[in-house]
Formats: structure tokens, C-alpha cells, sequence
């Protein structure tokens, strides 16, 4: 019996020691199972963060393309605006002019009518209601712009001449009608 005690002593090591070293061997192999596993996760990750990046990479350059173009055409417009501001003014500037014209053109019309008014009162016999249209265009305009002396008369020389002639008529006197009371 102490042979087989010692067999059976030597084979329980032996077979505890074979027994751990299984274990150990599937415990390595699980091990590096596991690492493997992490090792391709940690792989397909990457690839799908770099595809990501890829694509962040080309929407970032869409939009840049995007903004520069819409920056030039920015500029462009801002360009139009300004050339159109300046026409504007330019036109603007020439309308003002054209209305100053008209508003020129108005006031010496209005003094010829007048003046024409009077001389047809005047050739009418009217000479007092002649006189006093004369005298109306003195006060409305001053006489240094109805002498057709100057750039801004109102009158040609001609038209003037009418003007002074009715300034200087006679006006005779109407006799005074008493009241019969």
C-alpha cells in the first residue's frame, strides 16, 4: 500500500498540477480572446470616427465654398450698391437742378403774364389798373430783377422796357365825386 499511496500521492499533484494548468490555459486563451475582441471593436471604432471625420471634413469645405461664394457675391452687390448710390446722387443732384429751372422758368412766366396783363390794360384804357399790376410785380419781385439787366432777371430787355413804360405812366387824377346829401 505505500506504493500505491505514494502513486496515488504523486499522480494527485501531477493531476492538480495538470488540471491548473488547463485552467490556466483556458484562462490565457479567454484572455487574449477578450483582447482580440477589444482590439477589433477598438479597430471598427476608429474606422467609423475617421469615415466621420471624412465626411465632417468635406460639409466643413462645402460650407467654406459656400460662404466664400456667398462673400463674393456680397461684394459684388455691395459694388452695385455703391455705383447705384452714386447715380442716384448724380441724378438726384440733376433733378434739384431741373426743379431750381423750373421753379425759375415759373416765376419769369409768371411775371410775363402779368406784365402782359397790364399791357393789355393799358391798351384797354385802363391805365390805373395797369399802373398797379406794374407796381404789384415791383413789390413781388424788386425792381433789380425786372430791369433785364441782370443774369437772374425775370425780364428781357425788351420785356423791361414794357415794364419801366408802365411804371412811368400818367395816371390822371379821377375827379372827386362828391355826395349829394
Amino acid at each position: 500500500m505505500s506504493e500505491e499511496k505514494k502513486t496515488t500521492e504523486t499522480e494527485e499533484p501531477q493531476e492538480k498540477h495538470q488540471e491548473s494548468k488547463r485552467y490556466l490555459i483556458f484562462y490565457v486563451i479567454a484572455l487574449f480572446s477578450v483582447a482580440l475582441v477589444l482590439i477589433l471593436l477598438s479597430y471598427l471604432t476608429q474606422v467609423k470616427a475617421d469615415k466621420e471625420l471624412a465626411n465632417m471634413g468635406v460639409q466643413l469645405q462645402e460650407q467654406t465654398t459656400a460662404v466664400e461664394g456667398a462673400q463674393a457675391r456680397m461684394e459684388v452687390l455691395q459694388k452695385t450698391v455703391e455705383e447705384q448710390s452714386s447715380m442716384l446722387e448724380e441724378l438726384q443732384a440733376q433733378l434739384d437742378e431741373q426743379k431750381a429751372r423750373t421753379d425759375e422758368y415759373r416765376e419769369k412766366y409768371k411775371a410775363l403774364a402779368t406784365l402782359l396783363e397790364a399791357q393789355e390794360l393799358e391798351k384797354q384804357g385802363k391805365l390805373k389798373e395797369a399802373k398797379e399790376m406794374a407796381a404789384s410785380l415791383d413789390a413781388r419781385y424788386g425792381a433789380d430783377r425786372l430791369d433785364g439787366m441782370g443774369e437772374d432777371d425775370l425780364l428781357t430787355p425788351e420785356q423791361a422796357a414794357i415794364y419801366w413804360s408802365l411804371n412811368v405812366l400818367d395816371v390822371p387824377e379821377e375827379p372827386a365825386v362828391e355826395n349829394p346829401q
